[in-house]
């Protein structure tokens, strides 16, 4: 309910003005989870705005022809354009008209185009596109659209695959959680080992001393209250949604 209020007239969201691919992808997400789809359940007008809207911005002539879904407000880019393939990638499979779901897919597989030319020498992703750098939280939104658009059916090279999951071993510390960057000695987090163990799943690494590792220190981590878990420190949804 309150995402249906909050909705812009064209169907986007931001916060304050900017990362408006992100909030708008994010926010086509949650309806999806929640059985609404372009053309079931009582909010299906609402998401296909949202799929509009994410649409309608890679027609942009600034990048149209690279594949970049974003818009001009994006701040950090590439986090938006991670989710807008992965939120493309999910609602590919809810649209019945076989044109535009063609259309969506041709998207799709721009926008992995772009992801893999992003990738760093370490394997991982950053803030933009051509910075050939890398950090972890961008990271692992790249490898959560690259997973589901392999879903949907779009070629995603395994080399890509296998430089991901090594860049995500090189930030792991000896405590066994997960750190902000590969090649930067810092403390774990629970938000990005949450991420990241995560993300090792997506990539079909399901077990391995890396994993079951990154699951105890993100279990001592972790607070019980009233048969509930919780992690009270730093970015406290980010680290739930996972």
């Amino acid at each position: 309910e309150h995402l249906v209020k909050s909705m812009r007239p064209d169907g986007s969201y931001s916060i304050s003005g900017q990362y408006t691919m992100s909030m708008t992808a994010l926010s086509g997400l949650a309806f999806l989870s929640a059985g609404h789809t372009p053309e079931r359940g009582s909010y299906r007008k609402e998401v296909a705005k949202i799929l509009s809207f994410v649409m309608k911005q890679t027609q942009n002539p600034a990048f149209k022809n690279s594949g970049f879904i974003t818009t001009a407000n994006e701040g950090q880019p590439m986090y938006g354009h991670g989710f807008a393939v992965l939120f493309l990638s999910q609602v590919y499979g809810t649209v019945s008209d076989p044109v535009q779901s063609q259309e969506i897919k041709a998207v799709i597989r721009k926008g992995v185009s772009l992801i893999t030319r992003a990738q760093s020498r370490d394997g991982g992703w950053y803030y933009t596109h051509n910075s050939q750098a890398d950090e972890g939280s961008v990271t692992v939104t790249q490898l959560q659209a690259l997973r589901a658009a392999q879903n949907a059916g779009v070629l995603v090279t395994e080399n890509v695959i296998a430089q991901a999951k090594s860049y995500l071993k090189k930030s792991q510390n000896r405590d066994g959680g997960i750190r902000y960057r590969a090649g930067n000695m810092s403390e774990s987090t629970e938000a990005l080992t949450a991420a990241g163990i995560a993300c090792y799943f997506n990539c079909g690494d399901y077990s391995g001393e890396h994993i079951t590792q990154a699951i105890a220190f993100l279990d001592s981590r972790m607070m019980r209250d009233d048969n509930s878990v919780v992690v009270r420190r730093g970015h406290f949804m980010y680290t739930h949604q996972y």
